[in-house]
Formats: C-alpha cells, structure tokens, sequence
C-alpha cells in the first residue's frame, strides 16, 4: 500500500472510530467524565476523556471549539476528543465565555484556559493519571484562543502547552484582511469586545491608529513576535481557500510571523473547501498526520 492511500485509509479510520463507538460497534478505550467544572461561571465547564491505555504517557490535548465567537459548545471536539483518547493522550474540551458574555474577551478566556488545565491536571490525578506535558487545540475562535494563549500566555499555567495545532484560526486581525467579511461596525464591535478597548466603525474605515492598534493587540501574530522563549510554541495550521468566515490570508500572515520567530511549524492549505474542511481528504489527511507526530515528538516524556 502506498503512503499517500496509507494516510487516507488512516484517517478515515479517525473518523469512522468514534461513530462506531457512539453506536456501540466499537470498542471504548476511555472513559468520559461529563460537565467537570474548572469554575464558578456558567459556562465554566469542560468534558474530560481519560484513555485506559496510557501510551501518551500521561500527557493531554485541551480543545477548544469553533462558533464565531458567539455560538458552539464543548460537544463540538467530541469527535476531536475521541480520537485523541483512543490514540492513549488524555483529551479535554472546554466551554469558554462567548461573544456578548464580557467586554474583555481576551484576557477573560485566558484565564478560563488557565483554569481549565489546572482542573484537568486535578481530575487527571484524582483517577491516578499525573500529567506532564499538554497541548492545545481548536477551530476558527477556539483555534484563535488556542494561539493567543500558546504565544502569550503559556508563562502562566503549571503545564506550558507543548504544541498548538489549529483549523481555520484567525491569525492577523488587520482590517485589511477582514473588510470583504466585516462591516467595520461590527469589526469594531468585535475587536472591542476582544481587547475590551472603545472603537468605532470609522477608526477602521479610516485606518487609524487606535484601530490598527487595537487589532495589533488582539492579533496572535504579533502577539508571537513579541513573544520570548515561552511563546515559541511549535504549530500546526490549515487554512481553507474558500473559507468564507476567516480569510485564507490568515496563513500567510501566520506562516511570516512563525518563519521570522524561528519557530517550528506545519502549515496545510486545503484548495478546495471552505471553513468546514470537509472537501479536501489528502490535506486532512496530511493535518491529522502532522498532529499524530507533533504528539510523538513533543508529548512524549
């Protein structure tokens, strides 16, 4: 068999394992430990899988779900979760406050993320398992969260995320990139919300300096060029050309930012699909192979 129909036997195999096992077809190799909170809050909760066979060494992966910043729920990375378990890695995916829940989106998730892998450190623990290593996860918002953390923030918790491996994330907040998307109300509505900062439509339509900096703050890529030894955290990335929800110039934007940082890095460009990725089955196919070895190589203790 050859490696390229080897990869796609392989990870369509990910994705039928998890609905075999839903349907009771296949054997379980984790438990599920449902709605664990990591905080007081309503949306403080997070889905916990712990696999039988301990092969990832006691390490984890912490999703985190798309949904525009708005909407999606931790069930989203069930499927994500599941393989990741079943592959011997602890996995986990948290709810985390949306759009509309705080005016300081930013630093309100990255505290929730915090909290949320000092819980599943502690949950791990009480059934036995001792985490070592971690890495984070997630698609479009939850991508977006996963990179700022990995670059900002990773100084701040008791496991440093070893890898961050997103789909569709947003990278580059420049409006320059977004305006075929965004009306500027409501970008500046978003931005604000992100960085907690008062912006106007017109600060956008005109190009200030308010605006480019507000978006500048709430911009992973220069978040990472700002970043020292704890942001260069190694990445995967896949971009869809059609994606009409998070512009493909977001992997360029990232691909400069990783390559002038010295940092590691996977990149997959899927030509044919949009924001669901589901077109294109050598390039995800190519994406779930990438994680596979970042696991391997970065997971392993």
């Amino acid at each position: 068999m050859s490696g390229f129909i080897q990869r796609i036997v392989s990870f369509l195999m990910s994705l039928l394992m998890p609905l075999l096992t839903s349907w009771g077809i296949a054997v379980k190799h984790f438990d599920k430990i449902d709605a664990v909170k990591y905080g007081t809050g309503a949306s403080q909760v997070m889905d916990v899988y712990l696999p039988k066979d301990l092969s990832g060494n006691g390490s984890a992966v912490l999703f985190l779900h798309d949904g525009n910043f708005k909407d999606g729920s931790r069930g989203d990375m069930d499927n994500d979760c599941q393989i990741i378990a079943n592959k011997g890695y602890v996995a986990a995916s948290m709810d985390y406050t949306l759009f509309g829940g705080s005016s300081k989106l930013v630093e309100t998730v990255m505290g929730e993320i915090t909290d949320a892998i000092s819980a599943l450190k502690q949950t791990a623990a009480d059934h036995g398992i001792t985490l070592k290593k971690l890495a984070l996860s997630g698609n479009g918002a939850g991508g977006y969260y996963a990179l700022m953390y990995a670059y900002g923030y990773a100084a701040y918790t008791t496991l440093t995320p070893q890898f961050v491996a997103v789909k569709g994330a947003p990278a580059d907040l420049s409006y320059d990139l977004w305006k075929n998307i965004y009306s500027a109300a409501d970008f500046a509505a978003l931005v604000g919300a992100l960085s907690g900062l008062k912006l106007t439509a017109a600060g956008f339509e005109n190009n200030t300096d308010s605006a480019k900096n507000a978006s500048a703050s709430v911009s992973p890529v220069n978040v990472l060029d700002k970043a020292r030894v704890f942001g260069k955290t190694p990445t995967i990335a896949a971009y869809a050309v059609n994606d009409a929800q998070v512009p493909y110039a977001n992997l360029q934007a990232l691909e400069a930012s990783l390559a002038r940082n010295g940092v590691a890095h996977t990149l997959v460009s899927f030509p044919n699909s949009d924001h669901s990725f589901k077109i294109d089955l050598m390039q995800s196919s190519e994406y779930s192979e990438a994680v596979s070895n970042y696991c391997a190589q970065y997971l392993s203790n």
